[in-house]
């Protein structure tokens, strides 16, 4: 399914093309359906390869969360989280996080996936991933949303270059502004806000990782990195003399969690969700400073 022809498959799971076919062949007989409709430029699911599809994933889920229940029994818990989540997200809080977990949760390790604010949906339709953390994301059908935040947009700066507690929007043109790259879900929603507020600034550096801001000396100015609070965490800031200045006037990004739609997660996964939504609410209600490590 993910590969979309036999021949790539078959390399995924170290056997010949032949031998692949010949199973699925075999299997299609036995049950009396066609699981895949084969064209030209490879295969796709049928409508009853679909149903079949999602019966036994869910069937696994099931057994991995039975696994899951057992362990918890023993006083171990194990497992594995898959977590897709947006690029600029990977450094702060998801890391933090999953420290935080592991040290308590030793036996249950942890697989990040960097997505598009427009993919994610795929990675966990494919079961490439069981929770996906998104910043400004473009949603799909087949999605459920555990938990929604909206969050400030900030400015990360040098501690004595602001010397107010928040940023108009005009004072941004007194910055050196880093941005994230496009295309990123983050990047249009502030390329929509700032042309919302009829300012004509161009980022002179784009970077998904927060980056030790500039003083300005001489004719040069002070960087401003746009951001959210998540991408930093508070040890960081003191390393580099940094703080987080919130931009007034900017509209709020999102930041969602979300599963499969319908699907049951794994206790290690449900666990770790409902420490992550307990590390995002400090971020909503106080967001000029992250929490303190």
């Amino acid at each position: 399914m993910k590969q979309g022809s036999i021949r790539k498959g078959s390399e995924t799971l170290a056997i010949s093309p032949s031998a692949l076919n010949r199973q699925i062949l075999a299997l299609e007989q036995e049950l009396g359906v066609l699981f895949f409709e084969r064209f030209s430029g490879g295969v796709r699911l049928s409508t009853a390869g679909e149903v079949y599809y999602r019966t036994i994933i869910n069937h696994l889920d099931e057994f991995e969360r039975a696994q899951g229940i057992v362990a918890d029994l023993s006083g171990a818990r194990t497992g594995m989280v898959r977590l897709a989540v947006s690029r600029i997200l990977e450094s702060g809080l998801i890391p933090l996080c999953v420290n935080a977990f592991r040290a308590e949760h030793p036996r249950v390790g942890f697989s990040l996936c960097p997505v598009a604010s427009d993919q994610f949906a795929q990675s966990l339709m494919q079961h490439d991933s069981d929770i996906a953390l998104i910043a400004q994301p473009v949603f799909h059908e087949g999605v459920d949303t555990l938990v929604s935040a909206r969050l400030p947009l900030m400015g990360l700066v040098q501690e004595d270059a602001v010397a107010t507690d928040n940023l108009a929007p005009d004072a941004l043109l007194d910055f050196d502004l880093i941005a994230p790259p496009e295309p990123s879900g983050l990047r249009a929603h502030l390329d929509v806000e700032l042309k919302r507020m009829r300012l004509s600034l161009r980022p002179g550096f784009e970077t998904r990782s927060p980056v030790p801001p500039r003083a300005g000396q001489g004719p040069g100015r002070p960087s401003l990195q746009v951001c959210l609070a998540p991408m930093v965490d508070h040890a960081w800031l003191q390393a580099h003399r940094a703080r987080l200045v919130p931009l007034r006037r900017f509209a709020p990004a999102q930041l969602v969690l979300c599963k499969r739609e319908g699907r049951n997660l794994p206790l290690a996964v449900e666990k770790f969700v409902q420490a992550l939504t307990s590390a995002l609410e400090p971020y909503q209600s106080d967001p000029a400073e992250p929490p303190r490590s």
